[in-house]
């Protein structure tokens, strides 16, 4: 049992574990990118493989039906969820082409669905953010509640949009930081603060400083700071 925001662990015995964000918990779902040693030997799993999961963890989005949901890549993972809960909503979805736009079908049966690829190969051409730009403009979305996923970078930037529109604790962000132990010991996932894989992964734009670290610097697994190249701003 979960609630829409909330991640698990995924363990191979003798391989590793990972945290993933939950697509779905009826059955569970996650979205896997396959990109390190453990992420590709999920990916290469067959029906009948046995995988050991943990959770779930962190908290969870609050609910309000009018709703509009931005997800840029794997932001798209926790959003499905949400969407699966609400009884509608519009969902603005993007990648850098068609192949990478996840769940596009599954939006479709929650909510209204507007597609923005980098290389034009399905809907909009541009990102997440210039359509989201758009529908601002020609929409009054003041007693909307926004729900973002995604790079911090973007995330940053469609928060600079939101908050010309509604006050900053109507926006929701899901932060996905470096998580390694899952229960606020290590500090590897820290925010402002907040340590993301118990205070988080889910905030409201209220809860976060002004001079927010969101966007600008997190840590690596070694715990280092690195920081975080910024996306164009508007």
């Amino acid at each position: 049992k979960a609630s829409p925001g909330q991640f698990v662990f995924t363990w191979l015995p003798d391989i590793g574990e990972k945290p993933f964000s939950i697509a779905s918990d009826n059955p569970l779902v996650l979205g896997i990118r396959k990109v390190g040693k453990v992420s590709s030997a999920l990916y290469n799993l067959e029906a009948g493989d046995e995988v050991m999961v943990k959770g779930s963890f962190g908290n969870s989005f609050h609910i309000f039906n009018k709703a509009v949901l931005v997800a840029g890549g794997t932001g798209a993972v926790p959003l499905r969820f949400l969407a699966e809960k609400l009884e509608s909503s519009l969902i603005l979805l993007g990648a850098k082409t068609k192949e990478e736009l996840l769940f596009v079908e599954d939006f479709k049966q929650f909510g209204e669905v507007m597609l923005a690829t980098e290389d034009g190969s399905i809907g909009y051409k541009g990102t997440v953010v210039d359509i989201l730009d758009e529908f601002l403009k020609r929409n009054n979305c003041s007693d909307v509640t926004f729900y973002n996923c995604g790079p911090e970078s973007m995330l940053v930037t469609v928060c600079q949009c939101e908050t010309k529109v509604v006050s900053p604790e109507r926006i929701f962000i899901c932060v996905e930081r470096h998580t390694a132990c899952g229960v606020g010991l290590c500090g590897k996932c820290a925010l402002d603060g907040y340590r993301s894989c118990v205070d988080g992964p889910v905030f409201t734009l209220s809860d976060l400083p002004k001079s927010t670290a969101l966007g600008k610097w997190r840590r690596r697994a070694s715990g280092k700071k690195e920081f975080i190249e910024y996306q164009k701003r508007r």
